[in-house]
């Protein structure tokens, strides 16, 4: 499912941090809160009435008695961030943009810069198939593309032919970092680089780096085991 099929929505960043420590989050890694405290980000008095009516008017908030209630999809998103088991932040270096993805449960709730308001940050709920789908859009996916005679002759080890790099023959397209939900803490890192007409992933884990053709099969494998937080070190 494309980008355009699945609906956006706007909150600025004092609302979520305050929507999330009222649901009991007590750090929060966003894209500019990078692991604060959600209570030392709890405003004064007068400005949580402020940021309460702004979620109010928006739709985010209501009242029963005095019990704050947090509307869809405001809601949907707080409990994404949660129970997030794993958190991937993405960059796109032609664009420049930055955003990250909480994921629980095979849903996604997917965060990024409002371009239109800078002030805003903009969330959409996916379903992880589709926002793993939606990825090829921005750079960050491969397609689907016959694979040259080398790539053939080195398909099973999945490693390159000649690891003898130019530096200066290297253009980074994108990055993925695999990050702690929690504390915001880099776990892995995945790195697309073309090269020439060929592109590649260049991996680094704790201490270890490994360079393999930049295949939608290979990408996918890595990814399944993202999503659930994990890295290659951690699978028995």
């Amino acid at each position: 499912m494309a980008y355009a099929d699945y609906e956006c929505y706007f909150i600025k960043e004092e609302e979520m941090a305050v929507l999330l420590a009222g649901a009991g989050v007590k750090q929060w890694y966003g894209l500019t809160s990078k692991g604060q405290s959600t209570e030392e980000k709890t405003p004064q008095q007068e400005d949580l009435f402020r940021i309460m009516n702004s979620l109010y008017q928006k739709n985010y908030v209501d009242w029963e008695g005095d019990t704050i209630n947090i509307l869809f999809p405001a809601g949907e998103a707080v409990t994404r961030i949660k129970n997030a088991v794993s958190l991937i932040q993405m960059e796109v270096k032609e664009e420049e943009s930055k955003s990250l993805a909480y994921i629980a449960d095979r849903k996604v709730l997917w965060l990024e810069q409002s371009q239109r308001e800078p002030a805003m940050l903009k969330f959409s709920l996916w379903e992880a198939k589709d926002w793993l789908e939606n990825l090829t859009e921005i750079g960050l996916l491969p397609k689907e593309e016959p694979e040259t005679e080398e790539w053939n002759e080195n398909r099973e080890t999945g490693e390159e032919k000649d690891n003898s790099i130019s530096s200066d023959d290297v253009t980074e397209r994108g990055r993925m970092l695999l990050l702690n939900p929690d504390n915001g803490q880099q776990k892995a890192a995945l790195i697309i680089e073309d090269q020439g007409i060929d592109t590649y992933m260049r991996i680094l884990r704790s201490l270890l780096e490994s360079r393999k053709p930049y295949r939608k099969k290979q990408w996918e494998e890595i990814m399944a085991d993202w999503m659930e937080g994990k890295i290659e070190d951690d699978i028995s």
